[in-house]
């Protein structure tokens, strides 16, 4: 009975931690940024006739 207690104690923290730690605002705010970011950036064409300029 005492573990059965335990686990359902440890599941409410972990479902608790899980739901408060993941703030589906801040997610959708960095996602603009980044996508304004994105926007603001320079576009890049990989020339397909010469794959010399990709080095690893």
């Amino acid at each position: 009975m005492i573990k059965k207690m335990l686990l359902v104690c440890v599941c409410l923290i972990a479902l608790s931690v899980c739901f408060t730690g993941c703030n589906n605002n801040q997610i959708l705010d960095t996602a603009d940024k980044n996508n304004t970011l994105n926007d603001t950036l320079p576009k890049y064409e990989l020339n397909t006739a010469d794959y010399t300029e990709i080095s690893f």
